[in-house]
């Protein structure tokens, strides 16, 4: 269960913040597409629609993946 529920704040591939563009929409790997986050302001802060997020720290890499921290 804990899995599923986490598909919807992972995206496919690494993306790090300098790929970002103002309006680039990137969806989640939840099976159903349910959670498509959108990029403004050139990477620091995000929207999925329904809530509005502010990226506090960028590009945490890791050896799987980069990590975004946000806060709604």
């Amino acid at each position: 269960m804990l899995a599923n529920l986490l598909k919807y704040h992972v995206v496919a591939g690494t993306v790090v913040s300098s790929e970002l563009k103002d309006g680039q929409a990137i969806t989640s790997i939840a099976t159903n597409g349910a959670n498509t986050f959108k990029f403004v302001a050139a990477g620091t802060k995000l929207s999925t629609g329904s809530v509005d997020a502010t990226i506090t720290t960028a590009d945490v890499l890791g050896t799987n993946g980069v990590v975004h921290v946000s806060v709604c």
